[in-house]
C-alpha cells in the first residue's frame, strides 16, 4: 500500500495536504480474508488523524465488486465513477478519517 498527500490524476480538485490517498493496496492470496486489508486501511486512517487530515480517499477498478465491498465495509463511501485515460472504469471513494464529516 502507498499513501500519498496529493493525487492530481484521480482527484485533481483536491489540494495537496487536504486529504491522504491510498494507492496500490494489495494482499497476497494466502492472506486474503484474514483482515490484512482492514488493518492497512485502519493504519491509513490513523495516519490521517496524526496529521490532522479529515479525509482518506482512494480509487479502485469499478468492475470489481468484491474489492469495492472491502472499502465499503471499512467506511468508504462511493463518490463517483470516472473513465480515466479513456480506458479505466474507476470508482472513487472517500471516508471520514479524522472524526469530522468528509468533504467531497
Amino acid at each position: 500500500m502507498a499513501v500519498v498527500d496529493h493525487d492530481p490524476d484521480f482527484w485533481p480538485e483536491i489540494a495537496r495536504g487536504d486529504s491522504l490517498f491510498v494507492h496500490k493496496l494489495a494482499v497476497k492470496r494466502f492472506a486474503a480474508g484474514r483482515g490484512v486489508s482492514d488493518a492497512l486501511l485502519s493504519y491509513a486512517k490513523a495516519m490521517c488523524v496524526r496529521r490532522g487530515i479529515l479525509t482518506l480517499r482512494l480509487d479502485t477498478d469499478a468492475t470489481r465488486p468484491k474489492v469495492r465491498a472491502v472499502y465499503e465495509r471499512n467506511g468508504f463511501v462511493f463518490v463517483e465513477e470516472k473513465l480515466l485515460f479513456g480506458m479505466y472504469h474507476t470508482a472513487l471513494y472517500m471516508c471520514d478519517a479524522g472524526g469530522a464529516t468528509p468533504h467531497p
